[in-house]
């Protein structure tokens, strides 16, 4: 698995009360929360699959989770508008 970080929108539809609070919780450990159910995450491979599986411990039938990977550079892709606020993600910076 790559070590390069990539990024990652989750976003959620879960009815029960509990359940939606525990995802949320989860998720949280991941990523930034942008919306009530919707996180941006800027994670490894392996990350993304800790996080995966963990949330498969948590979804049934009646939920819905959506991921949408937006790549190496989905950060610098996305339009922001209204209150909006950018999610910050490290810089690599060369020192020769």
């Amino acid at each position: 698995m790559s070590t390069r970080k990539r990024h990652y929108i989750i976003c959620y539809d879960i009815s029960d009360g509990k359940k939606r609070q525990r995802v949320s919780k989860l998720l949280l450990n991941y990523g930034t929360r942008v919306q009530k159910s919707v996180f941006e995450l800027y994670v490894t491979d392996a990350r993304l699959t800790q996080c995966v599986g963990e949330l498969r411990t948590h979804i049934t039938d009646v939920d819905s989770v959506r991921i949408y990977n937006l790549g190496v550079a989905g950060a610098e892709q996305t339009l922001l508008l209204g209150n909006a606020k950018a999610i910050p993600t490290p810089t690599t910076h060369l020192i020769i």
